[in-house]
């Protein structure tokens, strides 16, 4: 259904219903915007159970719970994500590197989603210009060295743009902890335990070290195939997360 919907040359002239307003407005969706709205709800696996049904419903026009849901992401990430950061960082180091290399550009266009997204990247940074150091060659592993500085580093178990392997390697180098958030996508730090866990380790960094056992379970909810919710309940809770000192 879904490489139905995707498919070249596709488009689609809907009407939704604004998951916040009530109000009916018409949405023109491509295959590519599709692409990159599945994307992002696959970060985040709460919203990532209802893509079965969306899918299902969107193949037979019913674009409603789809957009809803991508609205709803949406939202989310832009009242916690300062964009200009993202894109000074995006466009200053992301970027030079995806140009600079053939089998990286191969790699990024591989899928719909990453050519739509490194196309958004283009336009964004030409537009943005950040400016960047003369020399962008990046620093050794040994100059983040600084031991007594106290580093706490949260990942999710299923993050497929960050995973915990990246933590490690920072831990590695100059030392710090690593948390793994079972079950858990791109946004870590607002789910079970990680809000409490980060109050302490600003209030007391050792204090926090004790505590990376906070108790954190998930339950990892089933796909949702109807609209009434999932068709069978997720019983089993996730284990405690996973801590690298």
């Amino acid at each position: 259904q879904l490489g139905t919907l995707l498919r070249p040359g596709a488009a689609y002239d809907v009407m939704v219903t604004h998951p916040r307003t009530g109000a009916l407005r018409r949405v023109a969706v491509t295959p590519e915007g599709l692409a990159l709205a599945v994307r992002g709800l696959l970060y985040e696996p709460q919203l990532a159970v209802g893509l079965p049904y969306a899918v299902s419903e969107a193949s037979v026009g019913r674009f409603g719970p789809l957009v809803t849901m991508a609205s709803l992401l949406v939202d989310a990430v832009s009242e916690s994500q300062t964009l200009g950061l993202m894109l000074s960082v995006v466009c200053s180091e992301d970027l030079p590197r995806i140009e600079a290399s053939a089998a990286m550009q191969a790699d990024a266009t591989a899928g719909l989603a990453g050519a739509a997204l490194l196309r958004q990247m283009r336009a964004a940074c030409a537009a943005w210009q950040p400016r960047c150091a003369d020399d962008a060659t990046p620093l050794p592993a040994s100059a983040m060295s600084a031991p007594d500085v106290p580093l706490l580093l949260l990942s999710g178990e299923r993050d497929p743009v960050t995973p915990s392997r990246h933590a490690d390697a920072v831990v590695r180098a100059r030392g710090g902890v690593s948390v793994v958030m079972p079950g858990l996508g791109h946004f870590v730090a607002r789910h079970g335990c990680g809000p409490a866990l980060l109050g302490m380790f600003f209030d007391d960094p050792r204090r926090a070290a004790n505590k990376l056992d906070c108790g954190l379970t998930t339950a990892m909810p089933a796909f949702t195939l109807s609209p009434v919710g999932a068709v069978a309940p997720a019983s089993l809770s996730q284990p405690a997360p996973e801590v690298s000192p």
